[in-house]
């Protein structure tokens, strides 16, 4: 699993290799899945409100650690979450693991 910087003591490696998912609480780990459940409900196909979604989750947890978490780099995160390229679904999933979550479509 990743941990924090402060948990292992290292700094974060630069590599883009994904890894497993992040440690965070119960509790948020439901939260995230159910923001992540309602925005795969309400998204008109186009990916863009279940994006947004991630994207939201994302800052909340802090953008670089969940990137890292993906095996994204962070400007690729940026650009592929907050709308500005067509999101790969690769990169979806992979942030999506991740997260420790699942992706529900319907």
């Amino acid at each position: 699993m990743v941990q924090d910087e402060s948990e292992n003591g290292n700094e974060a490696s630069s590599s883009v290799t994904p890894k497993p998912a992040l440690i965070m609480s119960r509790e948020m780990r439901r939260e995230f899945q159910a923001i992540l459940d309602n925005a795969a409900k309400t998204d008109k196909g186009d990916g863009k409100t279940v994006c947004k979604a991630i994207c939201l989750i994302s800052k909340e947890i802090g953008i670089q650690r969940v990137a890292e978490a993906a095996g994204l780099e962070r400007t690729s995160f940026y650009r592929t979450f907050n709308g500005q390229t067509d999101a790969r679904i690769s990169n979806v999933l992979r942030v999506v693991r991740a997260l420790g979550c699942q992706l529900k479509l319907r």
